[in-house]
Order: C-alpha cells, then structure tokens, then sequence
C-alpha cells in the first residue's frame, strides 16, 4: 500500500470520527438535555428520525467504501459485433484499449491510477471512501449522499429552533413556572461546533449530490461529463464529425439503472442492472457513435 492509499485510508478515518462527532455531541450534550432526558416523548420523538438518518448514513458509506465498484474480467475481449471504439485527439479512431493494463476496455470503462486497474463505468476516484466509484457502486454513492443531505438538513433545523428557543428564553422576563436555566459553556460551544460543522458539511455534500443527480439525469458520469465538454469543442473546430452520447435513455431509466425499479431500492441497496460490460443504447439514439477522446 503506498503513500496515497494511506492517505486515503486516513481521509475515511476522518469522515467516520466526523459522522460519529456530529450525532453524539449534537444529542448526548446539546438535544437530549433541551427536550428533558431520554425519559421524555419530545426527545424520542424528534431523535428517532435522526437516527434513522444517521443509520442509513453508516450503512450506505459502508457499502459504498467497501463494494468494488467493477473490474474488467481477464478473459474479457470485445464482442465481434460490438463497436466499441474511442477517438483519439488527433482523429485516430480504434477499439478501446488500456495499455497500462495492456487489455481492451468495455465501453465506459477507465484506468484509474489510485486504484491500478480498469474500473467499470468508472465516475471518479473518490478520496472521501478510499475507493472509486464505478458499476458496481454508485448506486451506494448516490443513496450515501442523499443520506448526508437529509440527516444534516434535519440536524440542522433541530439545532436552529433550539438555538431560537435559548433567545426567546434570554429575552423573555422571568417566570419561575416555564423558567429553564440557561445551558452550560460545553453546551453552548458544542452547539457553535455542530451548527457548523453540519451546515458545512450540507453545503458541500449538497452540492455533490446536485451534480450527481445532474449527471445521472443525462446518463452520464463524472468523467464521460467532462470528456463531452472536450468533444463539443472538438465538433466546434470541425475536428470530428457531431456525434450524440448514446446511453442517455431518459431520467426515470437513468435513475433506475443505478438505483432499482422501485422506490424502496432507492434508499435499500440493491445490486445495479447488467455486467458493467455493456450498456442499452437509446432507440433514437443508435447508430452514433460513443465517441471518447
């Protein structure tokens, strides 16, 4: 294991400690005590969903850090029948082949350097799950981060009305009857902490999970996203002939080929659809070509 893959192994620690921080500190010390112990009905009532959320939180990371996201069987070779092509830069069209791995690749396949290997449907490295996401594991990826947004929105808004609740409480005059003392200074700081650490965490998690949806949308990764800005500009300067991506079949399909035909599937984890070999191909869309640069 090198440097990197320690580093990233590191980067996983992180995020655990960071997940555990946030739904410890921000219920043992700051929510519990506000809402009257666990002996209360307000605590398990507003509490429970939280950690339904942050459960689906551990899970989906699980998988997603720990699910290999696709590899490209040693016997594997392209189908007589199948054009699987790329383009290069200099216009140079040939089967899609690794030569670092020294094997053909299936369409939408990619070598990544952190890993060594050729991945299936490769979207990106991520250094957050010291794994790549690919075939066999966006789904998890996707249902992950859906996981973060909704437990740090929830946490988010519990601690902002409680926040509210200590100004209210602070302007109000006394009263001995509703009268409750004011927090201690570890509430008050793990308080600040939480508030943004999870409002930090939503903004960049959120944006992540904005883009994901976007891209699988348009039945499209990370990487074929970037690669197609690059061949806009080629068709642009007439260096290739226009060209259409192939394997966007609308958003409901998209969707359902990384997440399940049923809604439950798209919180339970459940396999993806197909090999990771070989993809449908639009009906309006056959007979262009996948082109890649």
């Amino acid at each position: 294991m090198d440097i990197y893959r320690l580093l990233d192994a590191a980067v996983v620690g992180l995020v655990c400690l960071l997940i555990a921080f946030i739904q410890l500190t921000s219920q043992y010390y700051v929510l519990v005590p506000a809402y009257g112990g666990f002996g209360s009905a307000e605590t398990w009532r507003k509490l429970v969903p939280f950690n339904v959320f942050v459960g689906l939180i551990w899970w989906h990371y699980y998988l997603a850090c720990n699910t290999d996201p696709g590899r490209v069987p040693k016997e594997w070779e392209p189908p007589e029948n199948a054009v699987i092509v790329e383009r290069k830069k200099s216009g140079r069209v040939q089967l899609r082949y690794c030569r670092t791995c020294r094997s053909h690749k299936p369409p939408r396949a990619h070598h990544c350097s952190s890993c060594g290997r050729c991945v299936l449907r490769m979207d990106h490295h991520c250094p957050w799950l010291n794994n790549c996401v690919g075939h066999g594991n966006h789904g998890h990826f996707l249902r992950f981060l859906f996981s973060v947004v909704l437990g740090c929105s929830y946490i988010g808004i519990l601690l902002c009305l409680h926040l509210f609740h200590l100004y209210q409480t602070n302007q109000s005059y006394y009263d001995p009857v509703t009268y409750t003392p004011p927090p201690e200074l570890h509430q008050v700081v793990l308080l600040a902490l939480n508030m943004i650490g999870s409002a930090m965490v939503l903004i960049m998690v959120g944006g992540l999970f904005a883009y994901q949806v976007y891209c699988t949308g348009y039945g499209t990764s990370t990487i074929e996203s970037w690669e197609m800005d690059k061949i806009r500009k080629m068709i642009q300067q007439g260096r290739i002939p226009e060209a259409t991506f192939p394997y966007d079949l609308g958003p409901r399909a998209n969707f359902r080929s990384l997440l399940g035909s049923s809604w439950a599937s798209w919180i339970l984890p459940v396999k993806p659809l197909g090999t990771g070999l070989s993809f449908p191909i639009s009906v309006m869309k056959k007979g262009t070509c996948g082109c890649k640069i």
